[in-house]
């Protein structure tokens, strides 16, 4: 269900992989988010931390060359501070108009049963003995707006990255 290799775009499976050609290959900058999701009729709320998509980082920016590495931006802090803008309007954008759909899926994590004697790990494929955790962790497969914006709009808030070379 990850979209990090960009397998199914335009509600089409691609044919094969990226990784075996250089030229399918996009700029390898990836956002990641820490996100606190609210659902206001149905009174949910949760954070995610850590969050990285390919397809939110292609909605909050156009044109990303593929020289274009993270260190590219966050080691300039004009870069830096005006796509944390843009992130944020584009975030508001959503929040002020439909909202957004999120997609993904919740599992109940799992931890080392404390109630039970360990056997000495002797190589990395011994594991402990595991029961499920109290808390469920949520995870985000796909990120868009319920109702898009015009490409107008779209493209005055997203961050330009065809100037970072």
């Amino acid at each position: 269900m990850c979209d990090g290799l960009n397998m199914y775009q335009n509600s089409v499976t691609a044919d094969r992989c990226p990784c075996y050609n250089v030229l399918d290959r996009e700029g390898k900058v990836c956002l990641v988010l820490s996100l606190k999701v609210s659902d206001i009729k149905d009174k949910i709320k949760f954070c995610v931390h850590n969050h990285t998509s390919k397809s939110l980082t292609q909605l909050f920016m156009k044109r990303i060359p593929k020289g274009v590495i993270a260190a590219t931006i966050t080691g300039n802090q004009m870069h830096m501070s005006n796509l944390t803008t843009k992130v944020m309007d584009m975030l508001a954008l959503g929040n002020d108009y439909d909202g957004f759909n999120i997609s993904g899926w919740i599992k109940r994590g799992t931890i080392a049963d404390s109630g039970v004697v360990q056997p000495p790990i002797v190589s990395k494929w011994d594991k402990p003995q595991q029961v499920d955790s109290g808390g469920l962790t949520y995870h985000i497969t796909k990120i868009a707006f319920a109702t898009p914006p015009s490409e107008m709009i779209l493209r005055e808030c997203q961050f330009d990255a065809g100037r970072l070379v």
